[in-house]
């Protein structure tokens, strides 16, 4: 037994040389000739046959180098369309991104230029265009947004804001000359198992809201998630993506892409879901936890040797099967109901995952609300800090958090269940989005106060998630924006049945959190400065360019539990100064701004109105006209105006 264990362990070594001089062969610009290796090595064909292939693909080579287009600046090409090339900052699956700028104002972004596709190739150049456009749509504050993209110089590129931060794949590592400030956050986060759930949760809030819009990252791996000095994580890299359902002769069947190291078992078939997607963040989160690659064998390669290698085993008659070791037995100080999430995320069978993002998000969301989670830091986090306190200064964590339009769906995990309160379910699908009224006004008892309290409307421009009873943030009176780490979102209330020049005695803006965070936050309110301002629409997004008013309010909350309603600091001055505007009428509608850096939810409420952001306002009618001069009576003040 030992002999043939041996034996294999040699067999797996030499596979692995001759894999090597293989990639090494096509990097040169060779088409080196599978069937060559094959009949070169007749013990190992098989598995040639069958390993070369698939990390031929993973590595995004191609047999025909003629159709390889690679770019490299030089002092004379260092210009793509308006953008200005600085310097390479980093190389992914199918480009290489860039710094750059772009004239007059030098304002800096990161271009990605595309790699192992032609220009000249159709079907390349439209799967391009069409992907790269569903990725500009995508408006997430946890999602690198796509502002340009073109074709220039035979390439296709893609740019993107600049974004201030650490990949977690460098943070993982460890890296030397990562920034002392964003590593200390990291392993700051990495020793509190909440706030590392509610870094878990913002990478699976961005992935839910890219596949609610049929988009599948297909890469998810710790180098494509930046984490801000500000707390924020970032989810960058969709130029694999693709669309989900997508049965165009676009999309070539079986065509496996992606990291190999991070990649679904189903992705070696050319097979990718939303569930794929969630295998790569149960990963990442398993490589934060433990510092270590699961994968036996070469780590490069992660699941194709190891699956490949079962496979092997399987046809010489072994019955040998790989699975990946429980994330606790390499770190005990995690809890179990953490390492139960993680190994769910991970499961081999795609049917034994969580079947959605959101599952993920959910159960993430609720190890954060959970305030009994042992927050034991992990031996091996500890050790690796200590490396880096040295030459490490303090750390200002400019961070944020939640403002959103939403209550999420409530799933317990068994066991715990009884021990966690209760918390608003989502409606049924069928039940209607819209309320009888959205403006409701009642009289104060025993005063002249005025109660009104008004909801966002829920009327979507997107049918489809009418349909889905979801309202996002592109509904035309919710709105996000941000320009890499300041958020803001847009509410409008249309119909304000206020007269002009009532006295304001308070006024709120209400929230149903989404997600539990514990961090502090930074926010600011402003009111649109427009006595009846427009809608928001998808080609005027930018909120951040619309007139404020001169009243602001600051509001801190210090923690955002999921779940629960919370409200503003009295915003009546900003209010006031709305409804004493000359062209204010009763029923026009009314805007507000809040601007905050960090992270906050994005995806609005999910189309039942009874959690629909609200404005809730109690104010007196306008005092009429006084006959002559009647002093401070208040009876007085109310008197009818006498016409001479």
């Amino acid at each position: 037994m030992k002999d043939s264990a041996a034996a294999s362990e040699v067999e797996h070594e030499r596979l692995d040389q001759l894999l090597q001089e293989y990639l090494a062969s096509c990097r040169r610009g060779d088409s080196p000739d599978i069937e060559l290796y094959a009949q070169a090595h007749p013990a190992l064909a098989d598995e040639i046959r069958e390993l070369f292939p698939v990390v031929e693909f993973a590595e995004h080579l191609n047999a025909d180098a003629s159709d390889h287009v690679h770019f490299t600046p030089t002092r004379q090409a260092m210009q793509l369309g308006p953008f200005h090339l600085t310097r390479e900052i980093g190389s992914g699956g199918m480009g290489v991104v860039y710094e750059a700028t772009q004239p007059p104002l030098n304002q800096k972004f990161a271009v990605k230029v595309q790699k192992g596709f032609s220009t000249n190739s159709a079907v390349s150049q439209s799967r391009f265009t069409r992907e790269a456009q569903a990725a500009s749509r995508l408006h997430h504050p946890n999602i690198v947004p796509a502002k340009y993209y073109g074709t220039e110089a035979s390439q296709n590129y893609l740019v993107m804001p600049l974004i201030d931060g650490v990949s977690l794949d460098r943070l993982i590592a460890a890296k030397d000359d990562v920034d002392p400030r964003t590593y200390l956050l990291f392993e700051d986060i990495c020793t509190d198992w909440q706030r590392l759930a509610a870094l878990g949760a913002q990478v699976a809030s961005a992935l839910s809201y890219a596949h609610s819009q049929g988009m599948i990252h297909r890469d998810v791996k710790p180098a494509n998630l930046i984490l801000a000095q500000n707390g924020n994580i970032w989810v960058t890299d969709f130029g694999l993506a693709k669309m989900r359902d997508d049965k165009s002769d676009l999309s070539c069947t079986g065509e496996m892409v992606g990291t190999p190291r991070y990649m679904a078992p189903e992705q070696l078939h050319g097979v990718a879901d939303e569930r794929s997607d969630v295998y790569g963040l149960g990963f990442t989160l398993f490589e934060i936890v433990t510092r270590q690659c699961p994968w036996a064998g070469p780590q490069n390669w992660g699941a194709t040797n190891t699956i490949l290698g079962e496979r092997r085993a399987t046809a010489r008659g072994t019955s040998r099967t790989l699975e990946i070791p429980d994330v606790r037995e390499l770190n005990p100080a995690i809890p179990d109901v953490f390492a139960m999430v993680i190994m769910k995320a991970i499961a081999r069978n795609p049917e034994s995952r969580y079947q959605s993002a959101r599952e993920l998000e959910l159960d993430l969301n609720e190890l954060c609300y959970r305030g009994n989670i042992d927050r034991r830091s992990s031996p091996r986090s500890r050790a690796t800090l200590s490396k880096h306190q040295a030459r490490s200064v303090a750390v200002l964590m400019g961070v944020s958090f939640i403002l959103i339009a939403a209550i999420w769906v409530w799933r317990p995990f068994p066991e715990v269940a009884e021990t966690l309160p209760a918390v608003p379910r989502k409606p049924p699908h069928n039940q209607s989005l819209f309320p009888p009224t959205h403006c409701i006004t009642y009289a104060e008892p025993g005063t002249d106060l005025i109660n009104l309290v008004i909801t966002v409307n829920s009327r979507s421009d997107d049918a489809e998630e009418y349909g889905e009873g979801t309202m996002y943030l592109d509904s035309s009176d919710l709105e996000l924006t941000w320009d890499e780490i300041d958020q803001i979102i847009g509410l409008r209330f249309v119909g304000v049945e206020i007269a002009p020049r009532s006295e304001i005695s308070s006024a709120r803006l209400c929230f149903y959190a989404e997600r539990t965070d514990l961090l502090p936050t930074d926010l600011v309110v402003f009111g649109v400065d427009n006595a009846n301002p427009i809608s928001f629409t998808p080609l005027d997004y930018d909120i951040s360019r619309r007139p404020r008013t001169l009243h602001r309010v600051k509001w801190n909350p210090e923690r955002w539990t999921s779940g629960e309603l919370y409200e503003t600091p009295d915003c009546r001055e900003i209010v006031q100064s709305l409804v004493n505007k000359t062209d204010w009428k009763s029923g026009n509608a009314m805007a507000f701004i809040i601007e905050g850096k960090g992270n906050r939810t994005a995806t609005a409420y999910d189309g039942n109105y009874h959690y629909a952001p609200m404005l809730k306002i109690q104010y007196r009618k306008p005092a009429e006209k006084l006959v002559g001069s009647q002093g401070n009576d208040p009876v007085a003040r109310r008197l009818p105006q006498v016409e001479d």
